[in-house]
């Protein structure tokens, strides 16, 4: 039997399925420009809470850390996107989980 697994509250078979609307293109100045274009709102909606979910966590985070270091605040735009980054990583980390155990089985 197989067992739902979820990230930020979300299935990850459910998280996925947004990967089949993202386009890459290489800009001249050699950086990779991700599009995702008509993703239904049954496929957008999973990927946009755990998002936000992870987007709330990392602001937390942030503020939890006011006064205690010398750096620069994370900008609105830069927690969006390390909030990104933390949620492809981790579905792609569970994926690999989920390939490994069915090889074991």
């Amino acid at each position: 039997m197989r067992h739902q697994l979820l990230v930020d509250g979300e299935s990850v078979d459910s998280l996925v399925e947004i990967f089949h609307y993202f386009h890459t293109h290489r800009e001249p100045n050699g950086l990779t420009k991700v599009t995702a274009e008509q993703v239904p709102l049954a496929v957008m909606a999973p990927f946009l809470r755990a998002l936000m979910r992870g987007e709330a966590r990392l602001l937390k985070e942030d503020a939890d850390r006011v006064g205690e270091d010398a750096l620069e605040p994370r900008s609105p735009d830069q927690r969006r996107v390390d909030a990104l980054v933390d949620l492809v990583a981790t579905i792609s980390a569970v994926r690999r989980y989920q390939a490994s155990i069915s090889v074991a089985s």
